[in-house]
């Protein structure tokens, strides 16, 4: 079964993603263009009109079953995801000019 689009860890790849840049880890050339459609993917699909951060677990247990996670809900707005969205298009900001 399919899950919902998920925001959160999306978010935190891209903030990994663009720290290894920074830190000279990552080539900027190869990453960048990752971090950038990971941030606007999250723009498109997880960030509503108003400003509402979606696709959010409101939180899970650790199972082998992937039917449980595809069957959890998601809360909107909920502060580990909404954090981490934020974080991630400050991060991307760090490279507009």
């Amino acid at each position: 079964s399919m899950s919902y689009l998920e925001t959160s860890c999306t978010a935190i790849f891209s903030i990994a993603l663009s720290r290894g840049i920074r830190a000279g880890i990552l080539e900027k050339e190869r990453y960048l263009p990752v971090v950038e459609k990971a941030v606007c993917g999250l723009l498109k699909y997880s960030v509503d009109e108003c400003g509402d951060v979606t696709g959010v677990c409101k939180g899970s247990g650790c199972k082998d079953d992937p039917n449980y996670y595809a069957q959890l809900e998601t809360i909107k707005n909920d502060d580990h995801g909404t954090g981490m969205v934020l974080r991630a298009l400050f991060e991307l900001s760090k490279y507009l000019d």
